[in-house]
């Protein structure tokens, strides 16, 4: 159900955004998201692949009542996602034409895109918490919350930005590009707030003097 419930959202995201693109930046708009959307899931693909193995540890230890494990799972997992967006953020920020080159030959959509690509990724390094916190719920049998934190970036929150920066606030196409990061920034905050307040509930949150000796120790 979930499942159902992200396409058939995720399409109806797809017909808006590119509505608007269309109208506020014609054919090279869409072009430069089409290219952006490969360049993201090339990003996004090894963070899936990591949070897809966590799943299963998570899910049998929490089921064996191994809660320590379970948070210690969680924080590598978090971690190791946020290191591996931080890499793909940092190789798209530094060469973004070399990004394009790979996808056109053609100047026009490489000169503006490349300096959109840095906008639209901007924040991607704090996304690795959101992709996690989305799988966690699913390994621990809760629908429900899973759904939410899966449609709160691309959905929930990019949709209503999408739709409101160009027009009420007259930014037009930069609107839609300033929208990413914003969505991006919005969601961390709220899927934080909403795993800290659920995890507590589960026992599961972590102590924070002993996060705090860990940062320590490794300093």
């Amino acid at each position: 159900m979930a499942s159902f419930f992200r396409h058939i959202s995720g399409g109806i995201a797809g017909i808006i955004i590119n509505t608007s693109l269309s109208f506020f930046g014609g054919d090279v708009a869409l072009i430069i998201v089409g290219i952006l959307q490969r360049v993201t899931m090339f990003v996004f693909m090894p963070l899936f692949g990591v949070v897809q193995g966590m799943q299963p540890i998570i899910g049998f230890n929490y089921g064996a009542k191994k809660y320590e494990r379970v948070k210690e799972t969680l924080k590598i997992t978090i971690l190791v996602t946020t290191v591996m967006a931080t890499l793909g953020w940092c190789f798209i920020e530094l060469f973004p034409s070399l990004v394009f080159n790979i996808f056109t030959s053609e100047s026009e959509i490489i000169e503006k895109g490349a300096p959109i690509i840095r906008i639209v990724i901007s924040m991607i390094p704090l996304i690795g918490i959101q992709i996690v916190a989305a799988a966690l719920f699913q390994s621990l049998g809760k629908a429900v919350p899973s759904l939410i934190l899966s449609l709160l970036r691309q959905v929930l929150l990019f949709i209503p930005l999408v739709i409101i920066l160009p027009r009420v606030f007259g930014l037009g196409i930069m609107g839609i590009w300033i929208s990413y990061p914003i969505a991006d920034v919005l969601s961390v905050i709220l899927t934080v707030f909403y795993l800290r307040h659920e995890l507590k509930k589960m026992n599961l949150w972590f102590d924070s003097s002993v996060v705090r000796e860990e940062l320590a120790d490794s300093i």
